[in-house]
């Protein structure tokens, strides 16, 4: 390897005429060409292992993705009611499974919680709990059913199921 180069002259690939040591890049520290191809591995290794914590903790939000929509009837039905009530006395529906109708007015990329406006108040309505998603429906009606929490005057929907178009999730 050494050739026609002067000891302790940098290759083309980096490496070194004699097998010397060399600096890590940016940490003014020096080591033999074994140890910086373990250190940038272990570098590449970290990274990857970063992202894919990363990944891992955006999916909780899309773990949980639509069942496809099927088609269902619901017999059992919950009381419609709506969100301006749900709003000014939320301590009388708290644990209490309702019924609303309205329409997304924003939602997560991932479908797992979106707010519902049915003319009377906007509400959160979150469907990570019920262990699904639903599809993009900005602008969308859609009926949700699930139970009500109040927390801190916080209202919101734990939704069980969204029809949207004939479709239900949950």
């Amino acid at each position: 390897m050494t050739g026609s180069f002067p000891p302790g002259s940098v290759l083309s690939d980096g490496s070194r005429s004699d097998g010397g040591y060399r600096g890590v890049p940016g940490t003014g520290v020096a080591m033999n060409q074994n140890d910086l191809h373990m250190w940038r591995k272990t570098a590449f290794l970290a990274g990857v292992i970063v992202l894919l914590v990363l990944a891992m903790a955006v999916s909780g939000c899309v773990s949980s993705q639509a069942s496809g929509g099927q088609e269902r009837k619901e017999n059992n039905e919950s009381p419609v009611v709506p969100v301006g009530s749900l709003l000014e006395n939320p301590k009388a529906y708290d644990g209490r499974e309702v019924s609303l109708t309205g329409k997304i007015t924003t939602e997560c990329g991932s479908g797992c919680w979106f707010f519902l406006d049915d003319g009377t108040g906007t509400v959160y309505v979150d469907t990570n709990p019920g262990n699904f998603a639903i599809p993009q429906l900005p602008g969308k009606t859609v009926r949700v059913k699930g139970t009500v929490t109040s927390t801190g005057g916080d209202v919101a929907i734990l939704a069980t199921m969204v029809e949207s178009g004939g479709k239900v999730y949950q």
